[in-house]
Parts: C-alpha cells; sequence; structure tokens
C-alpha cells in the first residue's frame, strides 16, 4: 500500500511537476513498484519527502514534511530542564547527532514526571536512554538499543505519535529517522567508531 507521505509526493508533484507524474507514478504511485516489499517502501518513503521537501517547501501538500518543531524535545515536555544526554566525539559517548535527535524527539525519558504540568504517556521515562552505556545495558533480554530499534525504526511508535505529533516516519522527521536507523543498524557504536 502506498505509504502518505508518497501520496503527499504525487499531491506536490501536481501543482509543482505536473508533467514529471507519468514518470514517477509507476513507481511511488498507489500501485507503484515500491509497496511490493516492506523494505523496499521504507527507502520509497525516505526518497518521496526528500523530493516533497525540495519541491513543496511551503507545505502546501497534506501531512507536511516532518521539519516540524519537535513536540516532544526535552524543552517542550519540560521547559528549562537539564538536559542529561551525555554526548561528545570521545569512546564511551553518544555521537553528537545521536545526542540531538534524542534531545529533540525524546524528552519524556530525561524529565522528572513530578515537575511536568501536562499529561504524559503512562510509559514515561521508563527506558534509560541517557548515556551510551544505557544503550548497551540489558532491558527485556536484550540490548536497549535493540529494543529502541524495535520501537522507534520498525513499529514506527517511540515517540508516540498520540503525544508528540505525526512527522514522516512515526514521529520522527526524514533525516532523524535515516541517522538513527543507521546508527541502531550498526549496532549504536560509541562516538569514537561511529563512521557516518
Amino acid at each position: 500500500m502506498q505509504s502518505p507521505t508518497c501520496s503527499d509526493y504525487m499531491a506536490c508533484l501536481a501543482v509543482a511537476l505536473p508533467d514529471q507524474i507519468p514518470i514517477d507514478a509507476p513507481r511511488y504511485g498507489p500501485q507503484g513498484s515500491c509497496w511490493a516489499e516492506p523494505a523496499m517502501a521504507t527507502e520509497c518513503t525516505i526518497v518521496c519527502a526528500s523530493r516533497t521537501e525540495s519541491l513543496c517547501p511551503s507545505g502546501d501538500t497534506a501531512g507536511g514534511t516532518g521539519n516540524e518543531e519537535p513536540l516532544c524535545s526535552i524543552d517542550a515536555v519540560l521547559p528549562g530542564a537539564p538536559n542529561p544526554i551525555e554526548a561528545g566525539d570521545g569512546v564511551g559517548q553518544l555521537p553528537v547527532e545521536i545526542g540531538e535527535i534524542l534531545e529533540a524527539n525524546c524528552g519524556c525519558h530525561y524529565v522528572d514526571g513530578d515537575r511536568l504540568d501536562r499529561e504524559i504517556p503512562a510509559y514515561f521515562g521508563a527506558l534509560a536512554i541517557a548515556t551510551w552505556a544505557d544503550f548497551h545495558a540489558p532491558f527485556m533480554g536484550q540490548p536497549t538499543w535493540q529494543r529502541v530499534r524495535v520501537r522507534a525504526i520498525d513499529e514506527l511508535n517511540m515517540p508516540p505519535t498520540y503525544f508528540c505529533g505525526e512527522a514522516v516516519f512515526g514521529s520522527l522527521n526524514v533525516s532523524d529517522y535515516v541517522l538513527l536507523r543507521d546508527w541502531l543498524d550498526a549496532s549504536a557504536p560509541d562516538a569514537a567508531r561511529w563512521n557516518r
């Protein structure tokens, strides 16, 4: 089934480059070849999102591009809360860009629930993900990074869309999704071993 992101891309083409529709519809359209298998569908959705961002940056298509302000950042969840994420470029540290993704999207895991003045999901902060060691600690019989991959990349239900808002990949925008996926697919290396 065609992804909503590629549906947005086709709508964008209709406005920005209608002559391109016959070229892209066999791949990205509702009956396109992209939807033959899940891995291909994911890659096609990434392409559609990127092309929509380039062609229709004003957000004239349904669903937006995923570049909206993060609603689940540490500061959005609790303004002024300290950032406990340990990111840098050394051994045993999270890569800086991964720390930025976590700060922008995973605020519920980093703030004290007793200080919040709005409703937070019941899952609030159950998974420690502030340090590289946290990602490699066991959680439910597997390293934490594997559980994060299932929830954020495969199932697209973290961050929760009902609380954080819809972007292109659940609540993640394209660049955050791709970078986080690549890092997790590499077994969540520390900053000294992370080659992007």
